[in-house]
């Protein structure tokens, strides 16, 4: 799976689970990308994405 194929799954993924709290790192094995390393005071993926 190319790049923009990965981006899109997990772009879908988003949009069928927008009501959920979704972890990033679900996010993260979707896309087949490196764990992201978060600390206690980053926003959850979902904060970040209604924020923007």
């Amino acid at each position: 799976m190319d790049y923009k194929q990965r981006i899109q799954s997990v772009l879908n993924y988003i949009e069928s689970h927008v009501q959920e709290d979704i972890p990033c790192e679900s996010l993260v094995a979707l896309a087949g990308f490196s764990t992201l390393r978060r600390t206690p005071a980053s926003p959850s993926c979902h904060m970040y994405a209604v924020a923007n």
